[in-house]
Order: C-alpha cells, then sequence, then structure tokens
C-alpha cells in the first residue's frame, strides 16, 4: 500500500525524497502518468523518480504505478468535503484532537508496550481492512512479525499466544467476535492495544492501552478522520523508535542495504542466464 510504505521509509528520506512525496499525494489523479511525466512535476530527473520508487520497495516503477492507482482509487472521502477550506479546517481539528491526546499516559505507553512487541497480531473489523494494511505495511517495514486476524480466523491462534506478544485492534463499529478476540488475548495475558472512535467502546474496560481516533457519526464507513488517526499513530510510533531505539532502526536500514545489495546481484545473474 503506497502511503503505509511512504509513512514506513518517511525516517530515511533525503529533502528531495520528501520532495517527491509530497507531490505524489497532493497531484490531482493521474491515470496515464509515467516517470517521465511525474519526473517533470517533481522538477527532477526521471532516473530520480525510479530510485525513489526502489526506494520504497517496489521492483519497478510499473510496479509503483499499480499501488499508484489502486491507492487514489480507494481513497477515503468525507462526508462533507464540498471545499477546500473545510477540508483543511476538518483536518486540523482532527489533528489538534490527536496531539492533545497524544499526552494522555495510556497512549505513550501503548507506543511503548508496542516497540517492545516480540510479535504483532492485528484485529480488524470487516470496516477496517484499508486500515489494517496501513498498520501492517508500516510494522512489517520495522521487521515486527506481524499476523491479521479477520472473524473468518480462528480465535485459538489468540489463545496460544504469549505475554510477550501483543494485540493491536482496530475497531469502528461494536462486534461480538471482538469482544471474544479481546477476552482470548487478556486469557493468554497477551498486551491489548485498542484503537477505536467509539467513546462507549465495549473493548475499552478490557484493553490494557487506548489510542483514541477522533469520534465521527459515520461508523459504517472509513472516514479521512479514521485513516489520519491511523496515520498519525504509525508516525507517532516510528517516532517512539526513533527517539528510544535508535540502534534497532540502525540495524533495519543495514538489513535493508543488503536486502537491495541480493536483489541487484540476483536480477544481473538472471539476465546473464
Amino acid at each position: 500500500m503506497l502511503q503505509s510504505r511512504l509513512i514506513a521509509k518517511r525516517p530515511f528520506f533525503s529533502s528531495v525524497d520528501e520532495h517527491i512525496a509530497h507531490i505524489i499525494l497532493t497531484m490531482p489523479f493521474n491515470p496515464d502518468m509515467t516517470s517521465t511525466s511525474l519526473a517533470k512535476e517533481c522538477e527532477v530527473s526521471q532516473s530520480t523518480i525510479v530510485r525513489f520508487a526502489q526506494k520504497l520497495g517496489y521492483a519497478s516503477f510499473r510496479e509503483f504505478l499499480s499501488d499508484y492507482v489502486t491507492f487514489k482509487y480507494e481513497q477515503p472521502s468525507m462526508q462533507d468535503n464540498s471545499s477546500p477550506t473545510k477540508s483543511s479546517q476538518r483536518m486540523k481539528e482532527v489533528f489538534d484532537y490527536l496531539d492533545a491526546h497524544s499526552q494522555n499516559p495510556s497512549f505513550q505507553k501503548g507506543l511503548e508496550t508496542l516497540a517492545s512487541a516480540t510479535s504483532l497480531s492485528l484485529v480488524i473489523d470487516e470496516q477496517s481492512d484499508l486500515l489494517g494494511s496501513l498498520f501492517e505495511t508500516v510494522f512489517s517495514s520495522y521487521l515486527l512479525p506481524i499476523q491479521r486476524l479477520t472473524p473468518q480466523s480462528s480465535l485459538t491462534l489468540l489463545l496460544n499466544l504469549k505475554s510477550s506478544d501483543v494485540v493491536l485492534f482496530v475497531q469502528l463499529k461494536e462486534s461480538k467476535w471482538m469482544l471474544e478476540a479481546m477476552l482470548c488475548s487478556k486469557h493468554a495475558l497477551a498486551s491489548c492495544i485498542l484503537i477505536t472512535p467509539l467513546v462507549e467502546s465495549s473493548l475499552k474496560g478490557y484493553a490494557h492501552h487506548v489510542m483514541p481516533l477522533m469520534p465521527s457519526s459515520h461508523q459504517e464507513l472509513i472516514s479521512l478522520d479514521h485513516f489520519h488517526g491511523c496515520t498519525y499513530i504509525c508516525s507517532q510510533w516510528i517516532d517512539y523508535m526513533h527517539k528510544n531505539h535508535s540502534e534497532h532502526v540502525e540495524h533495519i536500514k543495514t538489513l535493508n542495504q543488503r536486502r537491495k545489495a541480493i536483489s541487484a546481484l540476483a536480477q544481473h545473474k538472471h539476465h546473464e542466464t
């Protein structure tokens, strides 16, 4: 998923990378975009665009373009975005709300718990699949083993967790299955973190840490409020990792460089044959 890759890789961006990412996220949708046209839009060389796509983990610009088109088509939309001014004001309200709640001890403890996890299970409801992809991409980019569970997944997987494991719940509406999943996780003594916009969520009484999203009156669909909120949480976690676990971040950079070198060698050998 394009935006989650941008979030995960952003700590390693140069100023040029930041500029390209900003253009990609804000420019009007262009299904016929090429590396040449994007380079012209960003005022950089075509090779810079290709390297940027590779930095995000794409094997080619064509693979990046496929993700770009999917990202643009799946963009969640707010119910009231009739004008840029209203949309901008709403976004400010969302981030002001999140900034205030990020100072809550439960929120900060949640970041600490995520950073110390040996593995991460992601429990999502039917509405949260897009948000699940965001978290999955960001956390796996930092080498944190992750498994995504849905109502079709077996609850026995949660019963077999260890006390060092963490379960992240993303809840947009009340669900009996999610409550069962929370109780199974608690029974296994795993740490439970809840992300939800629901003020009266039935899971809050069982979660160890709560990271609230801004309450929304549209709980049946993912809104930009929800998406921005989850993006904010991912960014906060990445910042926490850089400030408190810099050695782990450097280890990731080294491994990624090795992976790139091995991938380039494999591609070279493939062409030789």
